[in-house]
Parts: structure tokens; C-alpha cells; sequence
């Protein structure tokens, strides 16, 4: 989903192809196109609702620096696992991150800002006759994109096989090795 969202944003395909892909009666087979990068996802907060309780967090969360904590912590462990250990180390990837941002920005703007800025105009390539003829960049969450020649729309991709298709080759290549072995595939696998 994510990846197909990517290339919306791109203007590689429209919204609507959201709606599309989720028709499985129209596009049964998933087009096999690239997975986003897992790399800007972040799971923030996680709750396992009680259907008796109204559907509010069934588990009893020890957080960094709750009350509760204390009588677990040791001098040594403290710093290391207790709130102060938590933000040192969040403070420490905050500030490396900031000082990467400040100079790459700074660089950029340099770039930038040298030259005759002609290279802009032709979209950076070296002879604008040949601009039809460079690859289509991708990206896809990942702090570089990636070429993929001419761009492929994610329907007119090559089709993966259907879940049912996947299991019954499984079920097939399952079977085969039990018989070998003298023992039964049950039907519920």
C-alpha cells in the first residue's frame, strides 16, 4: 500500500489506483511491483484492547521512569534503563541527526546556488537532446531513489499468483515430502 502511495505522490499513477488494487474482483492477482522501504515506519504506540472493558488497553505498560519501575532498577541499571537512559539516548540521535541536517542543508544551498543554474532548467542532464532516454527515478522511503528504466504502470505489471494458488502448490510440495515420509497431509493444512 505504501509503495503504490509513493508513486501517487510521484505523479507516476493516479489516486484511483488505490481503489483499483483493492477490488480483488477486478484485479484479483497483485501486480508484482517494489515494496516500500520499511525504513521511515515507526511503531509509536501499540494497544491490545479488553472487549470487557469498553475496548481500553487490557495491558497494565511500565514505562521509563513510571513509579512502578523503581523497585527494579539497580544503581547499575538505572541510567541505562530508567528515564534518563531513554532520553540520553534519544537526545544523542536527535542532536547527530540535527547536525546532518544543518550541514547537508547548508551544502545544498551552496550547490545550488553556484554556477549559471542552467543545469537546472535542463532537469540536470549534460545534452538536453538526450533527456527522453534517462532512466525513471523511483522513490520509495528510502533516502535514495532507485532507477528503473522507463516506468511501468503498477496494472500493467506481471501478475503474482492468487493466495489460493500459492497455498495449493504448498499443499502439493507438503503432500509430496509427507508421502515420502509415510505420513498423511491433514486437510486443515
Amino acid at each position: 500500500m505504501v509503495a503504490v502511495l509513493f508513486l501517487v505522490g510521484q505523479g507516476l499513477e493516479k489516486p484511483e489506483i488505490v481503489d483499483q488494487l483493492l477490488d480483488i474482483e477486478n484485479v484479483p492477482n497483485r501486480p508484482s511491483y517494489e515494496m516500500a522501504s520499511d525504513a521511515p515506519l515507526v511503531l509509536w504506540d501499540c494497544i491490545f484492547p479488553d472487549e470487557s472493558s469498553g475496548g481500553k488497553d487490557s495491558l497494565d505498560w511500565i514505562y521509563a521512569g513510571d513509579a512502578k519501575m523503581v523497585p527494579s532498577l539497580s544503581t547499575k541499571s538505572d541510567g541505562r534503563f530508567g528515564l534518563r537512559g531513554v532520553v540520553d539516548e534519544l537526545w544523542t540521535q536527535w542532536r547527530h541527526a540535527k547536525i546532518d541536517e544543518v550541514l547537508t542543508g547548508s551544502l545544498l544551498d551552496l550547490a545550488l546556488s553556484q554556477g549559471d543554474r542552467s543545469g537546472l532548467g535542463r532537469g540536470g542532464f549534460r545534452d538536453p537532446a538526450n533527456m527522453g532516454t534517462r532512466s525513471q527515478k523511483i522513490f520509495d522511503g528510502r533516502d535514495t531513489g532507485r532507477m528503473v528504466g522507463d516506468y511501468v504502470p503498477v496494472l500493467d505489471k506481471p501478475k503474482l499468483i492468487t493466495m489460493e494458488e500459492q497455498n495449493a502448490k504448498w499443499r502439493i510440495r507438503k503432500g509430496v515430502k509427507l508421502q515420502a515420509s509415510g505420513e498423511k497431509l491433514s486437510v486443515d493444512s
